[in-house]
């Protein structure tokens, strides 16, 4: 994988104070908006129109309607009982059952404790002895550019140079010539024959039509493709790779060629030296900013600690929870540098579901023990925060980057790639490690940890089941 470096900000989690709170329930809006802003304003009329009577009618009614309307939002609404809850709270502690209100937890406790709050508006659920968690947070995906990546056409699932030159053969079918055939997101990683196609193989199948490979980072185009976008071997270009002894253009670019691909899925990626990192950086953590980066490979990883131990040296950083997102691979220095400066791990098992047999195969067995060392990281006392990267596609299983949670779950928990292979096994984690990693760790990373990640009351009342 490249190293390279992405950075982004984000800004601090606002303090709500104001009555218009987005965690409060529509009762308890009401009641702000009632308070802060109709009853003084009816107040005033009411003083100003000296005892009006209309003035009196309209507090009146008012006041009958709103009561009438939120009468159910005083009420429980619900109530799982003999279940097993997971709390997810310090001591991992099971109860029996909870009540919520407003889509909010209210109580958590034994069936006794928690169906007293039970009336008859009450909605009584039996969970028979089964599992009830906290909501589950995916810490890293791309909703937007997901959620409408299939609008006008599915997105193949390939899983072998055969199928890739199929589909390609079926769009050139219907597709005129001057239509590009394009896959937003090919991973030759993820190929049964772990690379990618060459310039022949696409040429025989589409020799008439445009074809791009998006590979996020670096990409495959085809002959025609390079004519449209004016790539030969003239053009002096370190993106263009060129065959050593022709020095042809091979039909491999990297990310910084994809702006000659025209008008086709270019995203664009931030390169920075270390200057340019550690000032903004160093910026960041003087505004009191919570501060992250998208970086690849060991060697990002470490400029990247380098650039935040650089900011902890004018104040410390403890406490600000920056991260490291992506990072997929760490050295034993740089998790004991992670640890000393307070700094999140963002990652995604589903990489190594994908890519871990792809890069053993690059790396070997030593190198590899460096890809992804969850149960290292954590007995190291590192906060770990796991996503999906989700980018395209809608079935969760299929997607380009899986993210059904519970596959990603599994995976940590067993080290299993899609091809069955068992990669590392000593830094496989336990199911309660795993769950922590899409709860409340993934809620202390945006400091949303009293409000949600876990169903203890006592310390959280406003999470969603």
């Amino acid at each position: 994988m490249p190293e390279q470096v992405t950075v982004s900000v984000l800004l601090p989690v606002q303090q709500f104070t104001s009555p218009h709170d987005p965690y409060l329930s529509e009762f308890e809006i009401t009641i702000s908006y009632l308070k802060y802003h109709t009853v003084p304003s009816l107040l005033y009329r009411y003083k100003s129109m000296r005892y009006n009577k209309l003035s009196i009618f309209i507090i009146t009614l008012f006041i009958i309607v709103f009561i009438m309307h939120n009468m159910d939002g005083i009420c429980t609404d619900i109530i799982f009982y003999n279940g097993k809850i997971v709390t997810v709270d310090d001591k991992f502690s099971i109860k029996e059952a909870v009540a919520v209100k407003n889509g909010r937890i209210e109580n958590v406790g034994s069936n006794a404790a928690v169906l007293q709050f039970s009336e008859p508006q009450t909605q009584r659920i039996d969970r028979n002895g089964k599992t009830v968690l906290p909501g589950l947070i995916d810490a890293h995906l791309h909703p937007t550019g997901a959620s409408t990546s299939e609008i006008f056409e599915e997105i193949p699932d390939v899983t072998s140079l055969q199928e890739l030159l199929e589909y390609i053969s079926s769009q050139k079918k219907i597709k005129r010539t001057t239509d590009w055939i394009v896959h937003p997101k090919f991973f030759p990683t993820r190929m049964i024959e772990m690379r990618e196609p060459t310039l022949i193989e696409l040429d025989n199948v589409a020799p008439d039509h445009p074809v791009f490979l998006n590979g996020s980072y670096a990409g495959i185009v085809n002959s025609c493709a390079m004519r449209l976008a004016g790539i030969s071997n003239n053009m002096q270009n370190p993106g263009i790779h060129k065959d050593p002894v022709t020095g042809e253009p091979t039909g491999k670019i990297k990310a910084s060629v994809f702006p000659l691909i025209k008008k086709h899925y270019y995203r664009g990626i931030l390169n920075l030296d270390r200057k340019q990192l550690f000032d903004i950086i160093a910026v960041a953590h003087e505004f009191g900013w919570k501060m992250t980066a998208h970086v690849t490979g060991g060697g990002g990883v470490d400029m990247l600690l380098d650039a935040y131990e650089n900011a902890n040296k004018e104040t410390p950083i403890s406490g600000r929870r920056f991260s490291i997102i992506h990072g997929n691979f760490y050295t034993k220095k740089a998790i004991d540098r992670c640890k000393r400066l307070g700094v999140i791990a963002d990652f995604q098992p589903a990489w190594f579901y994908k890519d871990a047999n792809a890069m053993r195969y690059i790396l070997g067995d030593e190198r590899i023990k460096a890809f992804l060392p969850i149960r290292s990281m954590l007995e190291a006392g590192i906060i770990l925060n796991a996503g999906s990267d989700h980018m395209v596609k809608y079935d969760s299983y299929r997607s380009i980057n899986p993210y059904h949670p519970f596959l990603s779950m599994w995976t940590l928990i067993t080290r299993k790639t899609d091809r069955g292979s068992v990669i590392c096994p000593t830094e496989a984690i336990s199911r309660k490690q795993a769950l922590k990693m899409y709860t409340i760790n993934n809620a202390y990373g945006t400091f949303e940890e009293h409000i949600i990640g876990s169903s203890n009351c006592e310390i959280n009342c406003s999470n969603f089941i």
